[in-house]
């Protein structure tokens, strides 16, 4: 039973901290200058981010940006929104089954004679910690990139890379395990022999994880006011999937390589913006034009990479900018998790070009687990050219926080 502990115990930290991870493909960036706006980037985005977000704007930037480099870039972000690594530590911290194992077979040298109580109090202490881990899941996601950019109305272009690793673990408590379970209390209850069920579970902990590694290069050109860009992209899409059942928990090693299943791809992103003299823009981008299917070793399951459609508006003065995204599709998950449709709502003020504060709201418009509001803020520092961005997000059930170092000028 030790091993089994332990087997959970592995699966949630490796969901925690890899790299290559599962999870929804939202519209969204690691970027920390968007990640503190709430997730905005649509219209509010600058040629340092712009291929994250909307390509267009590298040819709708303002006439002060000019060459960029953002390196590193980097962020994570973990949900656990039923407590699965609560129940797990709960689990860990306790033998259960060695409990029950002890508590059975002192019953069973003398059922009839003996007191059945502590049976069926091991008993219903092994469901509660069971049915407390099952049909909840944990989430993680993490990104890595850099990026250089110059932007200009005749032919503005970026040079991107992105290592996006998604993933989670689950664990179901099967209902035979129950039936089990309350065959032991009904033989304590009768006073009759009580057959152990150690090796015998049914119940499974399952493991997703998959990175989506993207090198892509942006242009953008100024039409009569309106920007167009577009960004073509290579992309290698590494899946890896794991399930444990019953018996080969006690045995379970991850092995990346016996799980894992890699493709190479190609996609789009395009996208469209429009400055006005007002201070007002507006912005519509699609990432992943053309839609794709990845599937996973040993289960029937897929990772689906549809396409994303965002609208942007904002609006910016000398000191101040204002931004509001919102999804125009819903983004299926890929692993564990929920869908996704976000609004956001993201604010910057400008502190005599040298320090920039952050602020912004992030909504899920879908019915799913992950309702409750975003909350995120952040912070620039911009001395002679060199730009230091941190931010952070989070609410009851998810954290996350995301940095980056580069070079303006």
């Amino acid at each position: 039973m030790k091993n089994k502990i332990l087997f959970l115990s592995v699966v949630t930290a490796t969901s925690m901290m890899a790299a290559n991870s599962v999870s929804a493909i939202p519209f969204s960036s690691f970027d920390p200058r968007s990640f503190a706006m709430g997730g905005t980037g649509v219209a509010a985005g600058t040629s340092a981010n712009a291929v994250f977000f909307n390509p267009a704007l590298l040819a709708a930037a303002n006439e002060e940006e000019g060459f960029s480099v953002g390196f590193p870039i980097f962020g994570v972000r973990a949900a656990d929104p039923d407590d699965f690594i609560d129940a797990v530590d709960a689990f860990a911290a306790n033998d259960y089954m060695g409990d029950l194992d002890a508590a059975v077979t002192t019953f069973n040298t003398a059922p009839g004679s003996n007191d059945k109580q502590p049976v069926l109090d091991a008993a219903d202490a092994l469901n509660t910690a069971l049915d407390g881990m099952s049909n909840k899941a944990v989430q993680l996601e993490g990104d890595v990139a850099f990026v250089v950019g110059v932007p200009s109305k005749k032919f503005g272009i970026s040079i991107y890379g992105n290592a996006w690793g998604v993933g989670g673990a689950k664990g179901t408590f099967n209902g035979s395990d129950l039936t089990k379970i309350n065959n032991i209390k009904v033989d304590a209850n009768a006073a009759n022999t009580v057959t152990e069920m150690t090796s015998t579970f049914d119940s499974t902990i399952e493991a997703r994880f998959a990175t989506i590694t993207e090198v892509g290069v942006a242009i953008a050109r100024d039409f009569n006011g309106i920007a167009v860009g577009i960004t073509p992209k290579y992309l290698e899409v590494t899946t890896n999937n794991y399930k444990f059942t019953g018996s080969e928990i006690d045995g379970a090693d991850i092995d990346q390589s016996s799980g894992e299943k890699s493709e190479s791809d190609m996609n789009i992103d395009i996208g469209i913006a429009k400055d006005y003299d007002n201070g007002w823009k507006v912005g519509l981008a699609i990432k992943n034009l053309i839609s794709k299917e990845y599937e996973m070793l040993d289960t029937l399951d897929k990772l689906i990479i549809d396409p994303m459609a965002r609208i942007g508006v904002m609006h910016e003065t000398s000191w101040s900018t204002i931004a509001f995204d919102l999804d125009l599709t819903e983004n299926d998950p890929g692993g564990f998790e929920d869908k996704t449709q976000y609004a956001a709502l993201g604010m910057e003020l400008d502190i005599f070009d040298t320090a920039q504060l952050r602020v912004g709201l992030r909504h899920n418009m879908s019915d799913t687990t992950f309702k409750a509001d975003t909350v995120s803020a952040g912070i620039g520092l911009s001395p002679f050219g060199v730009h230091l961005d941190i931010s952070a997000m989070g609410n009851s059930d998810e954290v996350g926080a995301a940095m980056q170092l580069g070079f303006r000028f």
